[in-house]
């Protein structure tokens, strides 16, 4: 485990793998993109800010179901996370504490497990409040401390990977009291299991292999 990558250090040594992993097997994240496109409640003619964006994944999902009646701008770090996909694209520091938006520009503010590489949570949680319009909604989801997912994470991904996995993952009532301590009002907080889906097997290991960059 190599302790001074962060979130851009991570995804520029394996942001490309992580894209062609979710290219390859463009199903097999779809229960956990949904849970998040469900609860973020979308309609046309809305603003959305993905944050971090990684190669596009919530704004693909976005696209596919509503096409272009809603504006979606992707914030990410990394230049090969984003690499080949750079339209809409907006640069952002590693620890997305500060966004190129004006204060309650989006209706929507998304953020898909990208959260337990970033140290300083709160000054991220006070920077989406600020760009969230009044009666906006913002959605943040990532792996649960202690859970399975978060072991395997920072047990074997961690061990066989480049760049080690230090996940720094919420615990229970932690986004709740960060995001309320933000700003946000009427928040919720679940826990939901579900699965990746893959044909077979093989498949799920290379795909692993490849969006984790398990090289080792």
């Amino acid at each position: 485990m190599v302790e001074e990558y962060g979130y851009q250090d991570i995804f520029d040594v394996r942001g490309r793998n992580y894209n062609e992993a979710c290219e390859r097997w463009p199903a097999a994240r779809e229960i956990e993109r949904h849970l998040l496109l469900e609860r973020l409640d979308l309609n046309s003619g809305q603003v959305v800010c993905d944050v971090p964006a990684g190669g596009g994944y919530v704004a693909d999902g976005i696209r596919a179901r509503f096409g272009d009646s809603i504006r979606v701008h992707r914030y990410e770090p990394s230049h090969n996370f984003r690499a080949d996909k750079k339209e809409d694209y907006h640069e952002v520091s590693h620890e997305l504490a500060r966004l190129d938006a004006e204060d309650g520009y989006f209706d929507r503010v998304a953020s898909l497990a990208g959260l337990h590489h970033v140290a300083d949570k709160q000054s991220f949680y006070q920077e989406c409040w600020r760009v969230t319009k009044p009666g906006g909604r913002f959605v943040v989801a990532d792996v649960r401390a202690g859970t399975p997912v978060a072991r395997f994470l920072n047990g074997p991904v961690d061990r066989l990977t480049e760049t080690g996995h230090e996940g720094m993952f919420p615990d229970t009532g932690d986004f709740t009291r960060g995001l309320e301590a933000a700003g946000y009002i009427n928040v919720t907080e679940e826990f939901i299991e579900f699965p990746w889906c893959f044909p077979s097997e093989t498949e799920l290991i290379e795909f692993c292999r490849l969006l984790f960059g398990m090289s080792l």
